[in-house]
């Protein structure tokens, strides 16, 4: 009988810790280059929305990654 070894759960949780930060960093991009165009336009109903929504999840992965969140 052949046994895989099973990943470690530092290595699941590293690998989870990535993927949170490649979320948080691709949020907060979104989040600058909506700012960036709220300068000159403003942000309708539905983009503030979506603003709004991406600032919560920001402080979620903040928070799951150990940051204090000020968002």
């Amino acid at each position: 009988m052949s046994t895989k070894p099973q990943p470690s759960i530092d290595y699941l949780s590293a690998e989870r810790s990535k993927e949170w930060i490649v979320e948080l960093s691709s949020l907060l991009s979104q989040q600058i280059e909506a700012l960036e165009e709220a300068a000159f336009i403003t942000m309708n109903d539905e983009d503030a929305k979506q603003y709004e929504k991406r600032s919560k999840r920001i402080a979620e992965l903040k928070a799951m990654l150990g940051h204090v969140s000020c968002f």
